[in-house]
């Protein structure tokens, strides 16, 4: 039986947060020195770059990241849920967890299909809170700038993608951003990461910066995975006390199961004739809604609990 260290939920280190006790000493200039000479980042820039805007190896690649990505950290880190509740594996428990969360899911989709257009919104504000609160959690902010993070994060993406964002948004609720994003808009924040002397926070606004030259789904998928992923497996793994690969083993359920649901969001939406603009990263997103919204309830229970104990 693993022992839950709920008070080391919100302390993490990763490959792409990584950020250690010396860091909070350094100056400004010392932070962008770092940011400048890390080896493995400049690769990583450079590699992006060379993909090639909306080219075929850009395609292949990205997407092969992608699939590689959400098979690894990117689904499994929300398919652990219920290990937060014991620590450990409760088979008998497991069959309530598994039908309260289709439940939500499901409550979800039945809510897209009716509205779509008050689903998308309730959609964009939970995730703007639950990107931003595990951020935020990171790089110490308060409440209300982690929801700002949040909003800015998931606004950024989307605006810096305008004719690619409303392709899907007018298939999946008939709607249309009003403006786009200009590729600077981000950077005000890159300013306060030195201010906090945050080497991690600095490298995470650079890749959103880079992220605005590719295409959507490669943008937001490696914020999704290499950020918020990467860093809640990390989070999940030291709260749990667990390896990485024993968490993953014990993801399998929920892991398999989603990749199921998803295959049948791409065979069964496009028959309800919900719009007649068929568009497969629409339906992905509204599959990541419905897993979302049981995902950041669990989320929320876990660590109201933790502040009891």
């Amino acid at each position: 039986m693993a022992i839950i260290n709920v008070g080391s939920y919100s302390n993490l280190n990763t490959p792409l947060s990584k950020e250690s006790s010396v860091n909070a000493k350094m100056n400004w200039v010392s932070v962008l020195r770092t940011i400048v000479t890390n080896r493995s980042f400049l690769i990583l820039m450079v590699s992006l770059l060379l993909l090639g805007n909306e080219s075929k190896l850009q395609y292949l690649i990205g997407n092969g990241l992608l699939f590689i990505g959400l098979a690894t950290v990117g689904i499994p880190h929300g398919a652990v849920d219920h290990l937060l509740e014991s620590g450990h594996w409760v088979s008998r428990s497991t069959p309530r967890f598994i039908l309260v969360y289709l439940a939500y899911s499901f409550a979800m989709a039945l809510f897209w299909y009716l509205s779509p257009k008050l689903a998308l919104c309730l959609f964009l504000f939970y995730s703007s809170w639950h990107f931003g609160q595990s951020d935020g959690e990171q790089w110490g902010f308060g409440s209300m700038f982690s929801y700002l993070w949040g909003c800015s994060v998931l606004f950024y993406l989307l605006g810096t993608h305008y004719n690619e964002t409303n392709e899907i948004l007018k298939s999946i609720s008939g709607v249309s951003m009003p403006f786009s994003a200009p590729i600077w808009l981000i950077t005000p924040f890159f300013f306060v990461a030195l201010y906090k002397r945050s080497y991690s926070y600095a490298i995470t606004i650079l890749w959103l910066l880079v992220s605005s030259q590719l295409p959507l789904m490669l943008a937001f998928g490696l914020y999704f995975i290499g950020q918020h992923s990467l860093t809640n497996w990390k989070q999940i793994s030291k709260t749990l006390n667990m390896a990485h690969h024993k968490i993953w083993i014990y993801s399998m359920p929920f892991h398999l199961g989603a990749w199921f649901v998803l295959a049948l969001f791409f065979f069964v939406w496009p028959m309800l004739n919900i719009s007649s603009d068929y568009n497969r990263w629409g339906i992905f997103f509204i599959f990541i809604a419905c897993v979302s919204l049981p995902h950041i309830i669990s989320v929320q229970l876990f660590k109201k609990k933790s502040e009891t104990i």
